[in-house]
């Protein structure tokens, strides 16, 4: 996680960085997909499933 200087700078140049504001944007579906597994796991399931 960045720092606040480093994430206003961050914020910054991706204002004037069409190229990085695209790189960016292509990330948005894999924040989406890593959201639903940030979850916390339910208790007394282990974090892993195991093959039975």
């Amino acid at each position: 996680m960045l720092g606040a200087a480093d994430a206003f700078r961050f914020e910054e140049h991706l204002a004037e960085c069409a190229r990085c504001r695209l790189m960016t944007a292509e990330f948005a579906g894999v924040a989406a997909v890593l959201e639903r597994y940030a979850r916390p796991t339910p208790p007394g399931v282990g974090p892993v499933a195991e093959r039975e």
